[in-house]
């Protein structure tokens, strides 16, 4: 982008397993950016120092909680094709068995479910039981926790609420965006 735009300011915004580990091998990609973010601390880790942290946001107009919906004792573990999920799922069925949980399986591949319909499938478990690869939690998790689903993480505590940022941060880091954009 630089060498047929070299005026314009390139922003690169990494989520995870296609930068994880892989800065040293991704370096001829993101050398040349003006500014880099990750959406989860854990890839901070061996990045440059142009690399920020910015979470993922969550639309709580979207995402929010719908008691009527919720069936307690149950739990939702979404899953697909890639082998990390499926080596994931015999975690999940022990974490529901010993949580005492119904656990309810969905196949992202085979059943798609339109962004704004996932509020109405979360809200109708009282856990989400998220990946168990990074030590992170996914958006799908973030969102389950602004719908009021306690969230079971890779290390299998439960969460209960979303993380808090620190405003004053994170309107520091929209601002360093806002400047480069222009």
């Amino acid at each position: 982008m630089k060498t047929i735009y070299p005026w314009k300011k390139i922003v690169l915004h990494y989520h995870g397993t296609d930068i994880r580990g892989r800065w040293k091998e991704k370096r001829k990609y993101w050398s040349r950016a003006d500014l880099i973010i990750v959406s989860t601390q854990d890839l901070l880790e061996g990045a440059p120092e142009n690399a920020h942290y910015l979470p993922n946001p969550v639309d709580t107009e979207l995402f929010k909680p719908i008691p009527e919906l919720r069936r307690p004792g149950t739990a939702l573990y979404m899953t697909s094709s890639e082998p990390k999920h499926q080596a994931s799922q015999e975690w999940a069925r022990r974490v529901a068995e010993k949580l005492i949980l119904k656990l309810h399986i969905i196949d992202r591949e085979k059943i798609m479910i339109p962004h704004r319909k996932l509020p109405l499938l979360l809200n109708r478990y009282e856990y989400f039981i998220d990946h168990r690869w990074v030590p992170a939690l996914s958006k799908t998790a973030l969102e389950a926790l602004a719908c009021g689903l306690k969230v079971v993480r890779w290390d299998e505590k439960i969460i209960q609420s979303l993380p808090e940022h620190v405003v004053k941060e994170l309107t520091k880091l929209y601002l360093t965006i806002l400047s480069i954009s222009n």
